[in-house]
C-alpha cells in the first residue's frame, strides 16, 4: 500500500472506531475491506467531468437592474452603494475599469448613484466651484462681500 492509501484508511478507521466498538478479531478484516474499497474508489474515473476552462463569473443580479436613483447595486456581491468606485476598491480590491471589463458594462456606466451626483453638483454650485473669475468690465474696484473694496484694488487706487 502507498502512503496516501495508508493515511486514508487510518482516517476512516479512526472515525469509525470512535463511534463503534469492534472486536479485535474483526479489526484486521475491517481494515482490509476499507483499504479495498478506497483502492477501488481511487481507480474509478470521476462520474462528473471537471471543467477545463474557467467558469465565467455569475453576476449577483442582471446588469440592467443595477442602477437606481438612490444607489447602485454591485454585481460582485449585491451591495447597495452610492459610490461604486470606493466599494470596489475597499471590498474587492478592484478598479472601476476592471469591474466594467469583467461584467462587459458600457462606457457610460455610472460609478456614483444619480441622486448623490445631483446632490454633490448642487453643493458645488452653491459653493461657486466651476465658475471662472470674470474680469471687471468697467475697471472699477471690486467690492468684497462686506461691501468694502478688496485689498488688491485698494493698492491699485492708493498707488
Amino acid at each position: 500500500m502507498n502512503d496516501m492509501l495508508i493515511n486514508a484508511v487510518a482516517v476512516v478507521m479512526a472515525g469509525y472506531l470512535q463511534r463503534r466498538e469492534v472486536d479485535q478479531r474483526d479489526l484486521v478484516g475491517l481494515i482490509g475491506e476499507v483499504a479495498k474499497a478506497l483502492t477501488a474508489a481511487g481507480a474509478q474515473k470521476p462520474s462528473i467531468a471537471l471543467p477545463t476552462a474557467p467558469v465565467p463569473p455569475t453576476p449577483f443580479t442582471s446588469p440592467d437592474a443595477t442602477i437606481t436613483d438612490e444607489y447602485l447595486i454591485c454585481l460582485e456581491d449585491g451591495a447597495r452603494v452610492k459610490m461604486l468606485r470606493r466599494h470596489l476598491r475597499n471590498r474587492h480590491n478592484m478598479t472601476f475599469e476592471e469591474y466594467c471589463r469583467r461584467w462587459n458594462l458600457p462606457q457610460d456606466y455610472p460609478c456614483v448613484a444619480p441622486s448623490y451626483s445631483r446632490c454633490r453638483r448642487k453643493l458645488a454650485s452653491e459653493m461657486g466651484l466651476g465658475r471662472s473669475i470674470q474680469p471687471n468690465p468697467r475697471g472699477k474696484p471690486r467690492k468684497t462681500e462686506t461691501g468694502a473694496e478688496s485689498p488688491a484694488d485698494l493698492e491699485d487706487v492708493l498707488g
